[in-house]
């Protein structure tokens, strides 16, 4: 989809973008039909302007919800582990230097000090390349954090509420 096709119109509450599906504000979450969305090309965590080829395929055909975001706030997400596992890397490549000089008890503790940081490193990367996910359901996912750009270009929500919903285990 080009930038051109989408279309705004004057809101209630601001802009909201025409030409989206299944993606809706309700208080401070986004809610998105899990089998039939369209993001709009706007970033969920800064609001800024995406590329369309940044916006992920909607929907996934495993019913999975990408939200897009732009260039610079996935560099952002990635900074912290990027750096813990190149610590990692830098800890466990540095191990049998220091065994030769100090011995096994340092040694083996820098080994798994690395090992510990690439594990971590791992786990961060897999968190900033996600999103928030408040509540999940077969047909709905409830995303939390997202930029008040982005949830006021949304349609509201004629649903219950988050907190009005009954409560059950995913």
């Amino acid at each position: 989809m080009a930038w051109f096709t989408i279309v705004v119109h004057w809101g209630w509450k601001g802009f909201i973008l025409s030409g989206i599906a299944g993606v809706y504000r309700s208080e401070k979450y986004v809610v998105v039909e899990r089998h039939r969305h369209q993001f709009p090309q706007q970033c969920i965590w800064c609001g800024r302007a995406v590329a369309a080829d940044e916006v992920p395929a909607s929907p996934a055909a495993d019913g999975d919800v990408k939200p897009p975001m732009c260039r610079s706030c996935t560099a952002t997400r990635n900074r912290l582990p990027k750096s813990v596992g190149f610590f990692g890397i830098i800890t466990f490549a540095a191990a049998p230097f220091v065994y030769s000089s100090f011995g096994a008890l340092v040694g083996g503790a820098l080994l798994l000090t690395g090992f510990i940081d690439l594990v971590v490193a791992w786990r961060l990367h897999a968190a900033a390349s996600g999103f928030q996910a408040v509540r999940q359901d077969p047909q709905y996912v409830w995303i939390g954090g997202a930029h008040s750009g982005f949830l006021d270009a949304m349609p509201s929500w004629n649903g219950m509420r988050l907190g009005e919903m009954p409560a059950h285990r995913n």
